[in-house]
């Protein structure tokens, strides 16, 4: 086709591509397409096939992220000739002044939108549109202005104001030629004021008693929401904990986690903490309160899986001359809720082991992916203290067994056999860190740090009983330690060992029923 060009509709995202016939040969039809031309590559997109007396084509909301009109002609025989791609016509005019239909408030800011959802929305008059510029101004209807949005995309949400403002929205499209007329500017006010929520975890992980006063190092999680503004400071206050007079001790700075402090005298029954984050707004609700004397969470907790057990190991808070620790709670949650599962005493000292031991593990069996864990110290003055939490727990398949197990004999004289195998099919998900090498009365384990050794030798073989063994591999679960092991490839065939004298007997070794530690 000749003279291929493209032509506009003003007020729509229509496109226009016209041509003449070729000069020479028969034309029985006329394909059209849209193609997307990047870094050398080409995608086609929409396609139209039209009848071989036709010279024109109009494509409805066109698309033109970057798409080219082009034409082919096809002869009777359906040969094709070249596409030709359509020449766009020179920008004479910027875009018509898009329309903002809504805008929602937010606390902190909102969310705006305009223009039709199909295409290259907002009318274009001959030029496709580029972007669109948002921009606000806090100010008034004339600016200043700071620009918010560059994109395509006809819808924007801004954020960043505080609770309660007004804010001027202004709104131009871009096409080659320049920046249409702006919208007309609407105002909006942000949703009403919103308080920051409670700090979490609050604990004292360290403190220095005297016999007038206590000083203390506290430690909190930020809430998890600031509110309609950002944090200001936190607060910090301690009372008696009979009298429940509270007075402030400390006033931290917006991105604080951790303060020290003095908390006034020691004595029966001792000083309670409370915290509270501040915004613009106003102060939020306070945190749990916790005793001086309550213990801090056991740190560092380490969670290790293997098939459906979950092992739970942690190291001991800090105590003083007056509290020792007693015990540990551990609980769940696999569904919202917390349970405690392992209520760990301290075992008291016997003429055996004269200092009280507390266990600081716990095994449970049969868990579910996705649970939480936690571990709170039992002090034997203050009770309960802060839990620290782990998880939540995600489960590895073991892996499948080995495969192409085999035992060779290398040197009966010698006593020696080879053990060969092959990876599993499937890893379960896991990198394989091992395998384990079994026979019905020794065990080895294969260097878990060679994760292609598929070789074990079996050496100092005894005379007389059959070796049978197996082979399992092993992946890592959850955490450095604990190992997820799989199912076993039996080996296949046994080894026994005889001795043969000059005349050509053997002698073979019984084997006693108290020597039988397993049968694989």
């Amino acid at each position: 086709p000749r003279s291929v060009s493209v032509a506009y509709t003003t007020g729509s995202n229509n496109r226009a591509l016209s041509w003449l016939p070729p000069t020479t040969g028969s034309v029985s039809q006329y394909r059209v397409r849209q193609v997307y031309y990047s870094a050398g590559s080409a995608r086609v997109g929409a396609t139209a096939t039209l009848a071989g007396n036709v010279s024109s084509y109009t494509v409805s909301a066109f698309d033109s992220y970057g798409a080219t009109l082009e034409v082919a002609a096809l002869g009777p025989d359906g040969s094709a000739s070249a596409y030709v791609a359509g020449t766009e016509p020179t920008p004479s005019a910027v875009p018509e002044a898009p329309v903002i239909a809504s805008v929602t408030p937010s606390a902190v800011g909102f969310t705006a939108s305009w223009g039709a959802a199909v295409g290259n929305t907002g009318a274009v008059t001959n030029a496709p549109l580029q972007t669109y510029l948002l921009s606000t101004s806090t100010v008034s209807a004339a600016g200043p202005w700071t620009q918010q949005h560059d994109s395509l995309y006809n819808q924007a949400t801004v954020s960043g104001f505080s609770a309660g403002q007004t804010v001027y929205i202004k709104l131009v499209a871009v096409n080659a030629v320049g920046s249409s007329a702006a919208a007309t500017a609407t105002t909006t006010t942000t949703g009403a004021p919103s308080l920051p929520g409670a700090p979490t975890e609050l604990e004292i992980t360290s403190r220095t008693l005297t016999a007038a006063a206590v000083t203390a190092t506290l430690f909190w999680r930020p809430p998890q929401s600031n509110g309609s503004s950002s944090r200001i400071r936190y607060e910090v206050e301690t009372a008696n904990s009979t009298a429940l007079q509270w007075s402030q001790v400390a006033t931290p700075g917006p991105a604080a986690t951790s303060v020290t402090c003095d908390l006034g005298r020691t004595k029966t029954p001792g000083i309670v903490i409370r915290i509270r984050a501040v915004n613009a707004s106003g102060a939020g609700p306070w945190s749990d309160i916790i005793s001086e004397r309550q213990l801090a969470s056991p740190f560092p907790m380490n969670l290790n899986v293997n098939g459906t057990t979950v092992y739970l190991d942690w190291t001991a808070p800090p105590t003083d001359s007056y509290e020792s620790i007693a015990g540990y709670v551990v609980q769940s949650n696999a569904s919202g809720a917390w349970n405690t599962v392992d209520t760990i005493v301290a075992t008291p000292p016997t003429f055996l082991q004269p200092i009280s031991y507390v266990r600081r593990s716990s095994v449970l069996q049969n868990q579910i992916p996705g649970t939480l864990y936690r571990v709170a110290a039992k002090g034997s003055v203050s009770g309960v203290g802060t839990y620290y939490t782990v998880g939540p727990t995600t489960f590895t398949d073991p892996p499948s067994a080995p495969t192409g197990a085999t035992v060779q004999p290398d040197s009966i004289l010698s006593r020696w056999a080879t053990i060969s195998w092959g990876p599993p099919q499937y890893d379960g998900g896991s990198p394989i860190v091992g395998y384990l090498v079994e026979q019905a009365r020794y065990s080895t384990t294969v260097n878990s740090g060679s994760y292609y050794d598929y070789q074990l030798t079996w050496s100092a073989l005894s005379v007389g009983p059959n070796y049978n063994g197996r082979v399992s591999a092993s992946t890592l679960s959850v955490g450095p330690v604990a190992l997820n092991r799989g199912s076993t490839s039996e080996l296949g065939v046994a080894i026994r060992i005889t001795a043969v004298n000059a005349n050509g007997q053997t002698a073979c070794q019984s084997v006693r029923l108290k020597d039988v530690l397993g049968v694989y």
